[in-house]
């Protein structure tokens, strides 16, 4: 990536922009780029083969008017019974609606024990040729084998019959045939269809549904929009340019999947073009002033012109085709042509979510935003000097701990290293205290007015520390503003802690009201035992 010198100011800034750029180039190496949307993995469908039947319905056509799909668990009738005549006739019985039944061509009716008798006449019959030829014609004996090999023959013409009987043999079997099926069979089959289509994508809806509830933190189920095709560079790009989070919800009472938007909203993914883009600055300008817009992918008339924009920036040749929905476009043209191929993928979230948050941060550093306290002494020749300011403002902090729950000597050090210092590393394996620590460290820093950020690499362990501190510190957890995750659940958990928050300080009769007026005698009570 070409550096702007003049977008940035100063040795530290240019240090921490090189540690950031450093490490989306070793994720890049831990995580590879993908080009070609097929290759993140079997978990794939583009939007204009999905089922369209009553029980799969796209964009709100269905009961939720905010689902981008929703699939209804289907009933589907049994196949016509096969008329007696034809039930030995049968090979293909055509149990599924998609794969038609198929007759036999021919079929033998004879025993085992006749097989073996046609099996052996035709031996009988030239030894007893053989016997005659030798015999003088006044020989009495003559007769006797003439009739032994007519008896041979005629047993053998019958069974040879019998040996290979042909479905077309029979006019009123082939009538019958023809008869169940364009009476009985295809109209089932007409019916069924439709429903076996949609039921095969709700069972693999609900496998899905299974592995995300497993694996849900390393997984993201995306609706993309905008295929870009390209080859260049001796890269082949094959993937949506605009993607949307979307959550795999299940009504198990009703059986149905709803496909809907997460809150996160429409991003625009760049990072599978080629690297030597000539025009790379005026992209990543163009970037940033779309993310700053809301859009809906869906909508062609906001959409496409964006687009268009976008691959002329690429390529002076590019085309934008979508005009009509396509559905996996294998073409690799030499100029950028982006399709309306609307397409559901599955993928590991990792990758994609640290790439965008190194670069949104590497984009923050060109802009000249100010190097937090933290990563300038990672960078820096000589530590930072104190911050007089800083060491005033959290002077009390250190002096004066306020836990709801009991503590050591260890975890009160804890407490009070920030005091004196921007930052501040506690490790420990698991049952060492740390849960505990953080509930005492977030009411004591809320005690001295303080505002808390608590992060975690996984929701989880968010979710358990929110369990704690409910139980651990009730009266603080109402004011605790979480949002876990980008899904429906999260954003409920989110509007529901912001409205206890409201009304308890809105409230007349609010305990959080009154409790605020005693605490400088209390403090003073404090001080005087202490």
């Amino acid at each position: 990536m070409a550096r702007q010198a003049g977008s940035y100011v100063g040795d530290v800034a240019q240090k921490v922009l090189q540690v950031f750029e450093y490490l989306q180039a070793a994720k890049s190496l831990a995580v590879p780029v993908i080009r070609d949307v097929a290759d993140y993995g079997d978990t794939l469908w583009w939007e204009l083969n999905l089922p369209a039947a009553e029980g799969c319905f796209l964009h709100g056509t269905g009961k939720d008017p905010n689902a981008w799909l929703e699939v209804h668990k289907q009933i589907i009738p049994p196949p016509p019974p096969v008329p007696q005549v034809l039930e030995r006739w049968i090979e293909r019985p055509g149990s599924e609606p998609d794969k038609p039944p198929t007759h036999k061509a021919k079929i033998e009716e004879l025993s085992p024990s006749e097989r073996n008798e046609l099996d052996r006449l035709p031996d009988l019959m030239e030894r007893v040729e053989n016997e005659l030829a030798d015999l003088e014609e006044t020989d009495r004996r003559r007769q006797e084998l003439q009739r032994e090999l007519d008896s041979a023959y005629a047993r053998w013409e019958e069974l040879e019959k019998r040996a290979e009987i042909r479905f077309e043999d029979s006019p009123e079997r082939v009538a019958a045939w023809d008869a169940w099926l364009r009476e009985q069979w295809q109209p089932w089959a007409d019916v069924a269809l439709p429903r076996l289509k949609i039921q095969r994508l709700y069972s693999q809806l609900f496998t899905l549904y299974q592995r995300i509830q497993r694996e849900g933190e390393a997984l993201e189920l995306v609706w993309g929009h905008g295929l870009l095709t390209w080859r260049c560079d001796g890269y082949r790009v094959r993937r949506p340019l605009l993607v949307t989070r979307v959550e795999l919800l299940f009504d198990p009472a009703e059986g149905v999947f709803f496909l809907v938007p997460a809150e996160v909203g429409t991003f625009l993914e760049t990072d599978m073009l080629p690297p030597s883009l000539p025009n790379l600055d005026k992209l990543v300008t163009w970037e940033r002033a779309f993310q700053e817009n809301i859009v809906d992918p869906r909508e062609s008339t906001v959409a496409e012109p964006l687009l268009t924009e976008l691959v002329h920036i690429l390529d002076p040749d590019g085309r934008c085709s979508m005009e009509d929905k396509a559905s996996n476009p294998t073409d690799f043209p030499p100029v950028p042509t982006v399709y309306h191929a609307p397409v559901i993928f599955l993928r590991r979230r990792a990758g994609t979510m640290w790439q965008r948050e190194l670069q949104g941060i590497i984009e923050a550093v060109r802009q000249g935003m100010a190097i937090p306290r933290p990563l300038a002494a990672l960078v820096a020749a000589d530590a930072p000097g104190p911050d007089e300011s800083l060491a005033e403002e959290w002077q009390g902090f250190g002096e004066d701990l306020l836990f709801p729950l009991p503590a050591n000597e260890e975890q009160k050090e804890i407490a009070r290293r920030p005091a004196g210092n921007f930052g501040v590393v506690v490790q420990g394996p698991p049952g060492t205290g740390k849960s505990h620590t953080i509930v005492n460290l977030i009411c004591h820093l809320l005690a001295h007015g303080k505002r808390v950020l608590v992060t975690s690499h996984t929701e989880r362990a968010l979710r358990v520390l929110g369990d704690k501190l409910k139980k651990e510190a009730p009266q603080i957890a109402p004011l605790c503003v979480s949002l876990l995750g980008g899904d429906a659940r999260s954003t409920k958990e989110l509007d529901e802690a912001i409205s206890t928050i409201a009304e308890n300080f809105s409230s007349q009769d609010t305990p959080y009201r009154f409790s605020l007026r005693p605490v400088p005698r209390q403090e003073g009570c404090v001080s005087g035992i202490r």
